[in-house]
C-alpha cells in the first residue's frame, strides 16, 4: 500500500515544464516543501527524493536539489550568475568539494563551461556509469581557481530512487499470468513474460487507489497506446500511465473486464515505493530548449534535417514521411566527394511499434546487403563496435516521424566518422541520406525509393547558421499499385538469376515482405510463382553468386517452407519447424551445411537507373534491364516434392 507521503521520485517531464514558467517570484515552488528528508509535493511538480538546499559561498548559486534517480540529480530554482571564469558542475567522494572531483555534465549532456542560470528546473547525470551513492557531494565548482561556489552535501548511506519489483500477476482466470512487473519510475510499469488469452473484449489494465482491485479503477493504455487488451503469448512489454496520473497513491494494477466486473489478476502496489523519475519525458523537454541552428532539406517536403553543435556533442533533430515498418537514415558518406553508401556511418531511426516507442541506431554500412555474420549494413554492436548514439526524444504523428539525438563530434570506435576535427572546424563533408523498409529483424533493407544519388555537402559548424528547410508535405497513405504475380507452370527446369525488385511495384508490394534490393528472377521473371507436382523431378540451375567471401555476390538458392529465408543469416534455426530446408543444402562428412544451389553470379541490371516507378508494366521494366553473367558454372540440384511437402514452399 502507497502511506499519504510516499518517497518516490519525481516524473522529471512534470519537473521541467516549470523551466520555461518561473513563478514572477522566482521562488518555483519552494515555500510549498516540508524541509526535511521526504521534501516533495504531488501533482505537476513532484520532484523526487530531498537531498538538500545549495549552500552559497559566492555567484549567487542557490537552489534545491533532489535524486531523480540512482545517476540524476534534478535540480529546482537553480541559480548562478554566470561569471565564473570556469566554473562546472563537479562532484567528488573526498570528505569536503575539493580539486579531486569530476565534471558532471550539463543538462544538455556537455561539459561546456556553465552560463548563466536563473531559478532554472534542470537535470543533470553523473558520467560513467557513477552513482549518487558513490559521492559525498555536488558542488559549483571553479578549476582555474579551486573556488567552491556552492554545494550540497550527500547524506551517508543515501538510497536513492530505483526500480522496484513487484513480482508477477497473482491468476485468477482467462490464463492471465506473467514474469516480474516492474516499476520502472514515476509512471511506467515493466510486464515480462505477459500471458492473457484475448477472449474477453472489454478487458484493460487498470490501476487504483483502493485496498483491493475493482472495475472502475483508472483505464491504462497497453504498449501500443490501445486501452483494449489483445492477447498475449509471453510479450515483454512497457506501460505508461496517462499524463494526468502518477504511481503515487496507486494500490494495484490488474488486467480486468469492466463489463463482467471481474478481476483476472493482479499485482499490488507497496508502501514506502522510491523508484526512478521518467527520464524518457525530461529528454523531451530537453529537445524544446535545444534551439537548433541549422536545417538542411534532404529530400524536399519528404525529409529534413536540424543540428547544433553543443560543446563535443552534435544535437541533430530528423524528420520525415516514415511507415511503421520503414526507417529514416541520415550520416556521413565514405567519400567527401561523393555519396557513397558502402563505408558510411549513418543514424538509422525508426518507430518501434512493438515497443511503442522510436529508436535511432549507429550502423556502419560495410556493404550492400542486409547484415549477416558480421558483415553488410550492420549496428555498430554487431560489428564489434558501441552505439554512439543516444535519443532525447521523438515524435510521430501524421505518417511523420521526428527524432531528436545526439553522437559524438568525433569519431567514437572503427565504425565511427568525425563530424568536426579539431584541426578542420569548417571543413564540409559529403552526407548520405535514405528512407527505406526495416527486414523482419527490425534492420534496415534495401533504400529503394528516396535516396540521394548525388553528393549534399553540409558545413556542420557554420557562421552564420544556414536554414533552407520548408515545412514537410503532408504524408500520403496512397499505395502503389503492384504489378500482377506472375506464375510458371507445366515446367520443369527453373533457371535462378539476381535481380532488382522493381521497387514500389515488385517485391514488397507483391509479398508483404521487405527485401534488400535484390531478389530471385526465375526463367527472367520477378518471383513468379511456380506450380509443381508431387512425384515430378525439378531441375534448378542456380546463378545467384558464390564468392562466399563477398556477401554481396553469394547468394545460394534453397527451398524452405519459411516466407522470408535468408538462412545464411540464421543458421541456427535452419532446419526448426518453422525454417525445414527441403532442397539446396546438403551436409559434409563433419556435418557441416554445404549448399548445392550456388553457382556462378548472372545478375539483371539497370541500364541506367532504377525506372520501376514509371514502369506501367513488369515487361516495359524489364526493358530496361540488361543480364550480365561472371565466368563460372551454375550450381544444380534436382527436388522431387513429395507427401510430406507443405502445399506452399518458397
Amino acid at each position: 500500500m502507497i502511506p499519504q507521503h510516499p518517497n518516490v521520485p519525481a516524473h522529471i517531464n512534470d519537473l521541467l515544464v516549470e523551466a520555461s514558467t518561473p513563478n514572477a517570484n522566482g521562488t518555483q515552488g519552494r515555500n510549498a516543501h516540508l524541509y526535511d528528508n521526504h521534501k516533495f509535493r504531488f501533482g505537476h511538480d513532484y520532484y523526487g527524493k530531498y537531498i538538500s538546499d545549495f549552500k552559497t559561498n559566492a555567484h549567487d548559486v542557490s537552489g534545491s536539489v533532489f535524486a531523480a534517480s540512482e545517476d540524476t540529480f534534478y535540480l529546482t530554482d537553480f541559480t548562478y550568475d554566470g561569471e565564473g571564469p570556469d566554473a562546472y558542475f563537479w562532484a567528488g567522494t573526498s570528505d569536503r568539494p575539493s580539486p579531486e572531483g569530476f565534471i558532471v555534465p550539463d543538462e544538455y549532456g556537455t561539459t561546456q563551461v556553465l552560463k548563466k542560470y536563473f531559478s532554472h528546473n534542470i537535470a543533470i547525470t553523473l558520467p560513467d556509469s557513477k552513482k549518487i551513492s558513490d559521492i559525498k557531494w555536488l558542488s559549483v565548482w571553479c578549476r582555474k581557481f579551486a573556488v567552491n561556489f556552492g554545494h550540497v552535501m550527500i547524506p551517508s548511506g543515501f538510497d536513492a530512487p530505483k526500480p522496484v519489483n513487484l513480482g508477477p500477476f497473482k491468476s485468477f482466470s482467462h490464463g492471465v499470468k506473467s514474469g516480474d512487473v516492474v516499476i520502472k519510475d514515476a509512471r511506467t510499469i515493466a510486464i515480462s513474460n505477459l500471458y492473457y488469452d484475448g477472449n474477453v473484449s472489454d478487458t484493460h489494465f487498470l490501476i487504483g487507489r483502493d485496498l483491493k482491485p475493482h472495475p472502475d479503477g483508472n483505464i491504462v493504455p497497453n504498449e501500443n497506446g490501445k486501452l483494449k487488451l489483445q492477447a498475449y503469448h509471453g510479450e515483454s512489454i512497457e506501460i505508461r500511465l496517462p499524463n494526468d496520473q502518477l504511481i503515487m497513491g496507486m494500490r494495484w494494477l490488474s488486467i480486468s473486464s469492466t463489463s463482467l466486473k471481474e478481476d483476472f489478476g493482479h499485482v499490488s502496489i507497496p508502501e514506502n515505493l522510491n523508484v526512478p523519475a521518467d527520464l524518457q519525458e525530461f529528454k523531451a523537454l530537453v529537445r524544446n530548449e535545444v534551439k537548433f541552428d541549422n536545417c538542411l532539406e534532404v529530400f524536399p517536403g519528404v525529409m529534413q534535417v536540424s543540428w547544433k553543435v553543443l560543446g563535443e556533442e552534435i544535437y541533430f533533430q530528423l524528420a520525415g514521411h516514415a511507415d511503421v515498418n520503414e526507417y529514416l537514415a541520415f550520416g556521413l558518406s565514405a567519400d567527401k566527394d561523393h555519396a557513397v553508401m558502402v563505408g558510411a556511418d549513418v543514424a538509422v531511426a525508426f518507430f518501434d511499434s512493438e515497443a511503442n516507442r522510436a529508436r535511432v541506431v549507429d550502423y556502419y554500412l560495410s556493404t550492400k546487403s542486409q547484415c549477416a555474420d558480421g558483415y553488410g549494413a550492420c549496428p555498430d554492436t554487431k560489428l564489434r563496435g558501441d552505439d554512439n548514439i543516444e535519443v532525447l526524444s521523438w515524435n510521430r504523428a501524421d505518417g511523420i516521424l521526428t527524432v531528436t539525438y545526439k553522437r559524438p563530434i568525433e569519431a567514437s570506435d572503427d565504425q565511427d566518422l568525425s563530424y568536426i576535427t579539431p584541426m578542420s572546424t569548417t571543413s564540409v563533408k559529403s552526407v548520405v541520406a535514405a528512407i527505406g523498409p526495416l527486414n523482419s529483424q527490425k534492420e534496415v533493407a534495401f533504400h529503394d525509393r528516396y535516396y540521394n544519388k548525388e553528393a549534399i555537402f553540409v558545413r556542420f559548424k557554420v557562421s552564420p547558421p544556414s536554414n533552407d528547410c520548408g515545412p514537410l508535405l503532408p504524408a500520403t497513405t496512397m499505395k502503389v499499385e503492384a504489378w500482377p504475380s506472375m506464375k510458371i507452370s507445366d515446367v520443369t527446369t527453373f533457371r535462378a538469376q539476381i535481380g532488382p525488385t522493381g521497387g514500389d511495384k515488385g517485391y514488397t508490394a507483391i509479398t508483404g515482405l521487405q527485401s534488400w534490393g535484390i531478389a530471385w528472377w526465375i526463367n527472367g521473371l520477378l518471383i513468379p510463382e511456380l506450380t509443381v507436382q508431387r512425384g515430378t523431378n525439378y531441375t534448378f540451375i542456380v546463378e545467384g553468386g558464390n564468392d562466399i567471401s563477398n556477401s554481396a555476390s553469394y547468394h545460394p538458392l534453397y527451398i524452405t517452407n519459411n516466407p522470408e529465408g535468408g538462412g545464411g543469416q540464421f543458421l541456427d534455426q535452419l532446419g526448426l519447424p518453422n525454417h525445414v530446408v527441403y532442397a539446396g543444402l546438403t551436409t559434409d562428412t563433419n556435418q557441416q551445411l554445404v549448399p548445392t544451389g550456388a553457382g556462378r553470379l548472372c545478375e539483371w541490371k539497370h541500364k541506367s537507373v532504377d525506372k520501376a516507378e514509371e514502369s506501367e508494366t513488369f515487361e516495359d521494366y524489364k526493358k530496361t534491364l540488361q543480364l550480365e553473367c561472371k565466368d563460372g558454372k551454375p550450381g544444380t540440384f534436382i527436388w522431387m516434392p513429395d507427401e510430406d511437402t507443405p502445399d506452399v514452399v518458397y
